[in-house]
């Protein structure tokens, strides 16, 4: 057994009862020490040791694109009187790398555990696959109970799941979500973390644009279409859905619910607030970038069509991921 599935076993034990699936992903997530997202290892890349690759990791074309798009969604106002901000960057570098330090008033770079520290000025918040990282509750339905919340015990070490005896602290801040009968056995793995993040960004009451590069499902197919839930591992490029194996060795991952983060944004009043597929947002916001960087390709000045690709296609992240914008003026 690993330290920190010890560390999991004696918090239970000590508690005397299961702990939530929320706090069990806040341990295995962001352990100080031991949590996937703590540790020194580099998780993000195409190498075989990485876990998975972002958009980010296809070198600079992604970070050109969205630059594109964030000059046409400010209607070309000055970038000098913003500032960038990239929250969840990985390894210390940023999509600000692929066009330098002079775009925008000031550049900041937060990684996934850090803590944030924004400021009430004119802002761009950036995110890439920042959301569906973090900590999530996790619900079954059972017939003849209703909507249950899952915890994790353990057995002699073994760690497993159960059902909790009543809603956990987290789990009771979206109950009033479950009103809906459901099918027996029916999970959703709804998004708490992802909610409670966005509100913790949007608490300096800043100005300017949220644009956020995640995937997601609206509630409806949440709540009738994913059956077994959205929750999956990552480990050397091989999907997985055992939660429980050695906790903070392997990414744990869900779908964000993008209809209760419109919500979130629409409350702190933002507007032209759209959820878009990837392609479909870079084809309308990024179109000048495209253009440009297909003239050069086929000038035979820079490689990336087989990146733009990869970006833009339907089969590749094109629809797999979706892009969530807002401005607040």
């Amino acid at each position: 057994m690993d330290e920190l599935q010890k560390i999991i076993c004696r918090e239970i034990d000590s508690l005397g009862k299961p702990i939530s699936f929320y706090r069990y992903l806040e341990l295995a997530l962001f352990h100080p020490i031991h949590g996937y997202y703590c540790r020194s290892s580099d998780r993000v890349g195409h190498r075989k040791e990485a876990d998975f690759y972002t958009a980010s990791s296809l070198g600079p074309l992604f970070g050109q694109l969205v630059l594109s798009a964030i000059k046409k969604l400010l209607k070309n106002e000055s970038l000098l009187d913003y500032q960038f901000v990239e929250i969840g960057v990985e390894s210390g570098s940023g999509i600000s790398d692929s066009w330098g330090e002079d775009e925008f008033q000031e550049t900041f770079a937060f990684g996934i555990q850090d803590k944030l520290k924004l400021t009430a000025q004119k802002k761009v918040v950036f995110s890439n696959e920042l959301f569906d990282a973090q900590p999530f509750c996790r619900f079954r339905y059972l017939e003849g109970e209703g909507w249950r919340e899952l915890g994790v015990h353990h057995k002699e070490g073994e760690l497993q799941e159960c059902l909790l005896e009543s809603f956990s602290m987290e789990g009771v801040s979206v109950q009033h979500r479950f009103q809906e009968a459901s099918t027996n056995q029916y999970h959703v793995d709804y998004p708490v973390g992802a909610e409670k993040l966005l509100k913790e960004i949007l608490e300096s009451e800043w100005t300017g644009l949220f644009l956020a590069f995640d995937y997601g499902k609206a509630w409806r197919s949440i709540l009738y279409e994913s059956p077994q839930g959205t929750a999956r591992t990552y480990q050397n490029h091989q999907m997985g859905i055992d939660l429980l194996k050695t906790p903070g060795s392997l990414d744990i991952t869900h779908h964000i619910c993008w209809d209760h983060l419109e919500e979130i944004l629409n409350e702190n009043f933002f507007r032209d607030i759209k959820v878009l597929r990837q392609e479909s947002f870079f084809m309308n916001f990024s179109l000048l970038a495209i253009e440009h960087i297909m003239q050069n390709t086929q000038k035979g000045i820079i490689g990336g069509r087989g990146t733009l690709m990869e970006l833009l296609h339907p089969g590749n992240m094109g629809a797999k991921f979706q892009v969530l914008s807002g401005i607040k003026t």
